[in-house]
């Protein structure tokens, strides 16, 4: 409605005008009120009406301007806020410079018809025996509509604080596509009709068939985990102990709203993760369930599995996943690991450790040995886990001795994280096995690099006193449809 009453008083500015123009600021003022980028886009929008207004206009266009400005004041507040605050970055990514081909193939749905549909209608277009004289004005004014705020949002979010999303862009979208249709000429009422009939065929089959969208989308990954936690409260009783990583308050709605009876522990209930380590080792339970949103910690899941070793179940939904571990094996338990690599430190007794079969990190040892390998031989699919397990032996108490994954290309690091030993808060002990834990989440690692290299080993910077005996590598099967509303599936 905006864009309507810009028209007019751009280009239509004999008929109407004062109604048009009042009714312009209104439409901006809602446009302010209603997101920051459809604020960015109204103020794209009326900078742009600067260079197409009649002269004698040209006062009155400036004075709603003004009265936008004006309307705006009482938000002032609350917009000051919020921008002290920046982006979201604390769970939302910078965008890489392939952001928006990545956008163009997400609003076209991953779809060789949906492109070559709308490939046929611009050539169609282009072929037409009578063509129009082309509309670049038009043309123009839709494309700086669109990118403006892409580029704006790109550059913030890469500079400042990260906020760009696809969603972000939907403001703009409609004049993309103004863009690529401008140079064509509907002269019966039955082509517009063809027209319309084949885009929403060709988008509403790809959406529903290829994207899943509603099979998909409408699956709340907060009610599902409860959902799927109450089906398993009523099949196994106390014999499951029932957790959840997932918003409070939503998760209390949720409960109310289906009428759930099981209850559960929250892994964001304990201070850390040896807390949780400590209430997994007290658990006497054959079974346990956990549902996670996709945010969760991804060590959780091996570190539940050092209790619990066995997968009965795993339930996957957009942005979250359920499980149900058991402690013993069973006859349809399912394979969480695709891949497993080891590497033995020691064969022979500790007191007596041999060089080659077991390593004592000390103060003569910074480094051990461990995994180097290309990321494409274990990686399988982009929403795996890599689960690195140490299994160690820690006379005194460690301080920074830490487990490392190095992801890197070339020259180029990519990623960089550690886990110290130390993390689980486990006594000394020559004589007890002791574990540590380290996970990547590779669907949360921007992967777009030739020829990645995965690294792990231990570190020992302040060359502490450790006996490692094993260190494990596996590839843990992801869930493929954790992000799928924004990606291929």
């Amino acid at each position: 409605m905006l864009v309507w009453y810009w028209d007019k008083i751009m280009f239509h500015s004999e008929k109407g005008f004062i109604k048009n123009l009042i009714l312009y600021v209104l439409f901006a003022s809602l446009c302010s009120f209603n997101h920051y980028f459809s604020l960015l886009f109204a103020i794209i929008v009326s900078l742009s009406g600067l260079f197409f207004i009649r002269k004698n206009k040209l006062l009155s266009y400036v004075i709603a301007g003004f009265a936008i400005l004006l309307l705006f004041i009482p938000y002032v507040p609350i917009f000051l806020e919020q921008f002290q605050r920046k982006g979201v970055e604390s769970w939302l990514g910078k965008p890489h410079p392939e952001f928006i081909v990545d956008y163009f193939r997400y609003v076209f749905h991953f779809s060789y018809l949906t492109v070559g549909l709308l490939l046929a209608i611009i050539a169609w277009g282009i072929l037409q025996p009578k063509r129009p004289k082309f509309a670049w004005r038009f043309f123009f004014i839709s494309l700086c509509w669109f990118f403006t705020p892409f580029i704006i949002g790109y550059f913030y979010s890469v500079k400042v604080s990260a906020l760009l999303q696809f969603s972000l862009l939907i403001f703009g979208f409609p004049f993309l596509l103004f863009a690529l249709f401008a140079h064509i000429r509907f002269s019966r009422q039955w082509m517009i009709a063809t027209g319309i009939l084949l885009i929403l065929t060709v988008n509403t089959l790809t959406l529903c068939c290829n994207r899943r969208h509603y099979s998909i989308f409408y699956q709340v990954p907060y009610e599902q985990i409860l959902l799927e936690t109450e089906k398993d409260f009523q099949l196994y009783g106390d014999s499951l102990t029932r957790v959840i990583d997932s918003d409070t308050n939503i998760s209390k709605y949720y409960q109310q709203t289906n009428h759930l009876k099981a209850t559960f522990v929250r892994s964001n209930s304990f201070s850390s993760l040896a807390e949780f380590n400590h209430f997994l080792a007290n658990q006497r339970s054959p079974y346990l369930s956990f549902g996670c949103l996709a945010s969760s910690d991804p060590v959780l899941i091996p570190l539940i599995m050092n209790y619990y070793p066995h997968l009965l179940r795993q339930v996957n939904v957009f942005l979250g996943t359920y499980y149900v571990f058991s402690k013993t094996e069973h006859p349809h338990d399912i394979q969480p690991f695709i891949i497993s690599k080891s590497l033995n430190f020691a064969e022979l007794p500790l007191s007596n450790p041999q060089p080659g079969q077991a390593f004592l990190m000390d103060s003569n040892t910074q480094f051990s040995r461990g995994f180097e390998l290309p990321l494409a031989e274990v990686m399988q699919h982009k929403n795996n886990f890599i689960d690195i397990t140490l299994e160690f032996y820690a006379p005194h108490a460690l301080h920074d001795v830490a487990i490392v994954s190095q992801l890197s290309s070339h020259d180029t690091l990519i990623d960089w994280r550690s886990s110290k030993l130390n993390l689980l808060a486990q006594p000394p002990s020559s004589d007890s096995l002791q574990k540590a834990f380290l996970s990547l989440k590779l669907s949360d690692i921007y992967l777009k690099y030739p020829d990645i290299m995965l690294k792990a080993y231990v570190w020992n910077p302040a060359k502490e006193s450790v006996l490692l005996k094993k260190l494990q590598l596996n590839t843990r099967q992801g869930n493929p449809i954790v992000y799928a509303l924004y990606d291929r599936l």
